[in-house]
């Protein structure tokens, strides 16, 4: 397992090593093997103690105690644990997020302003790209300040942080979460990138629980209906 390169060196629960045991983690690599939680010495040559111990969520990467049972950013049970009735509530309820219909008139709605924008220029490539940049940039900070792109903020989407409650996300989710779509300004090829980008996100959007699309995956965050953001 590749550990998030936010995780500082520590001691950590590896995925694929047995439960109740922890390795070094030395920021980049692993090291060792697997140890008991118990009487695991840390850097200060002091005892680790288990409270401390953490684990990052399969799901979403984000860093918790070794006995949490659900992941306090995406709700999801933790491998191991016996979620109480609360957390199972809280995963279950995947209906604050958008659905595959809402949100692929969202993006309809957002192509057909790219459509109205570039066809002045369309006899022009050099042109017709810049206009895209344009567009593009603009969603940027649409995204980061308002919560979404003008489709979303038109059918009611709010695009968030990983914890799917803060809209708007912020400059750094909003610019990594819309990078795959300079990609459809490759010339010749950038159609079909896109287009594949966009089934396969439509496949991720349908299939996973909380409706995350390659743009989630790859930003770290979430697309919530606006009257479910609380």
């Amino acid at each position: 397992m590749v550990m998030p390169d936010i995780a500082p060196a520590g001691y950590y629960h590896a995925e694929g090593d047995p439960e109740g045991t922890v390795r070094y983690w030395d920021g980049a690599n692993w090291s060792g093997e697997p140890k008991p939680l118990d009487n695991q010495p840390d850097l200060r040559g002091s005892i680790l103690d288990p409270s401390s111990a953490t684990k990052f969520c399969p799901e979403c990467g984000r860093n918790m105690t070794m006995t949490a049972e659900a992941c306090p950013a995406c709700g999801a049970p933790q491998p191991g644990t016996t979620p109480s009735a609360n957390n199972l509530a809280v995963s279950a309820d995947n209906s604050r997020y958008g659905g595959l219909g809402i949100r692929i008139g969202a993006a309809a709605i957002d192509t057909a302003i790219g459509v109205v924008i570039i066809t002045p220029f369309s006899t022009s490539v050099f042109l017709s790209g810049l206009a895209l940049s344009l567009y593009w940039m603009v969603v940027v900070v649409m995204v980061a300040r308002l919560g979404g792109s003008p489709g979303k903020l038109a059918v009611g989407l709010r695009v968030t942080k990983i914890d799917g409650v803060t809209s708007p996300p912020g400059d750094r989710e909003s610019v990594i979460r819309t990078l795959p779509g300079l990609l459809g300004l490759i010339p010749v090829i950038g159609g079909l990138i896109s287009l594949g980008i966009g089934l396969i996100s439509i496949r991720y959007v349908a299939i996973d629980p909380q409706r995350r699309s390659i743009y989630d995956r790859i930003g770290g965050t979430r697309v919530v209906y606006k009257n479910r953001l609380s």
